[in-house]
């Protein structure tokens, strides 16, 4: 099992006087599963692009219109 630890969410505040502040919002039970959940939709989609970045070598490629041609 895989040990999740959710960070806290910092969010920017814009004041009305110019600048910028960063305001702290505590993490609670909904924003860690949701967390959770985006980091595994994330890992899941880093997953399909590195499978799909491998290009398929020839001896595993099946080409069933050719033998179906040859019959």
């Amino acid at each position: 099992m895989v040990f999740f630890a959710a960070t806290r969410r910092m969010e920017v505040v814009i004041k009305r006087t110019g600048g910028l502040v960063w305001k702290n919002w505590p993490m609670n039970h909904t924003r860690r599963a949701n967390a959770k959940k985006r980091h595994v939709r994330l890992s899941q989609v880093e997953a399909v692009l590195k499978a799909c970045a491998v290009e398929p070598t020839p001896e595993k490629m099946v080409q069933p219109q050719q033998e179906q041609l040859s019959k």
